[in-house]
């Protein structure tokens, strides 16, 4: 018996200041145009994710990370790396405040 489709989980990490991480496991997943008010890094385990970034395309494979300024508009979709391949990516949401109050400075800009 085959086992059920992964699917994506919402989980909030508990961190003072709100720090988010979603957790997404859903093959053909897709996203329309949309931003979040924080810092968004996506760390690729498997499979990719072809995604446009503030208009440009992106197509980020396994083991790398994507970063994503605030406010910056973005789309994606996951896709297996084969035909029963499956997909995993982790995103981590956080707040300006939160890198300034750890010590932790973004990219200069939104790219792999």
């Amino acid at each position: 018996m085959n086992a059920p489709p992964r699917r994506s989980r919402v989980r909030r990490l508990h961190l003072a200041a709100g720090v988010e991480r979603v957790d997404h496991a859903q093959a053909w997943q897709e996203w329309m145009p949309h931003w979040h008010d924080e810092w968004s890094f996506g760390a690729v385990i498997d499979g990719e994710c072809r995604c446009v970034v503030g208009g440009q395309p992106l197509t980020v494979r396994a083991g790398d990370v994507v970063a994503i300024r605030p406010g910056e508009v973005h789309t994606g979709a996951l896709l297996p790396a084969g035909p029963t391949a499956s997909v995993a990516v982790v995103m981590l949401y956080a707040p300006e405040a939160w890198l300034a109050a750890e010590g932790l400075s973004p990219p200069p800009r939104s790219g792999r």
